[in-house]
């Protein structure tokens, strides 16, 4: 199954993303990426499914924040709410990080306004 992402407009700074058709979907918070290509991607509502799809834990917003730069995301330091999350979501680190490259590379950014050719008054 492909996977499927979808962005959601909040500001010029950052927009939440959501991915379907993984183990690991959910809707994502995503930041701009900065002069340096660096972003934040945070879960707000992510499932980790079995394999079986029958059974899923939840990963919240405070459960860790991941950095991506220049699309290649650094090794997570998760520290969720509840042991058993933290246990699965350890267990699943590379499967999290590949949902967080597809979320973080899905949004087109538009060009940032400048104030070239603006009067200094």
């Amino acid at each position: 199954m492909s996977e499927q992402v979808t962005g959601h407009d909040m500001s010029r700074f950052w927009r939440l993303v959501s991915n379907d058709g993984g183990l690991v979907k959910g809707t994502w918070w995503v930041t701009r990426p900065d002069a340096k290509g660096r972003q934040h991607v945070k879960p707000i509502d992510v499932l980790m499914w079995d394999d079986t799809r029958r059974s899923a834990l939840t990963l919240k917003l405070d459960d860790f924040t991941a950095f991506v730069n220049d699309g290649q995301v650094e090794p997570l330091s998760i520290r969720a709410r509840f042991d058993h999350v933290q246990s699965e979501a350890e267990h699943r680190a590379d499967e999290i990080s590949e949902a967080v490259a597809v979320v973080a590379a899905a949004v087109d950014w538009p060009e940032e306004p400048t104030t070239e050719g603006a009067c200094d008054e």
